[in-house]
């Protein structure tokens, strides 16, 4: 499951405002997320199977 940006369009006035320090945007840590409650997986293992890159959150 991905959200398209799109939906996520949709739903971004519901969800905590971005700050300016951050490299993720939120709809790629929103379809982090989802990938990992949809396969069961880590963090870990999500950075090779989604545009999601652990490197830019320092781990």
């Amino acid at each position: 499951m991905e959200i398209t940006q799109e939906q996520y369009e949709k739903i971004a006035d519901s969800l905590p405002r971005q700050r300016g320090n951050v490299t993720i945007d939120n709809l790629t840590m929103l379809n982090a997320m989802l990938h990992v409650l949809e396969h069961g997986c880590t963090f870990h293992s999500t950075a090779r199977s989604s545009k999601f890159i652990l490197t830019e959150l320092g781990h």
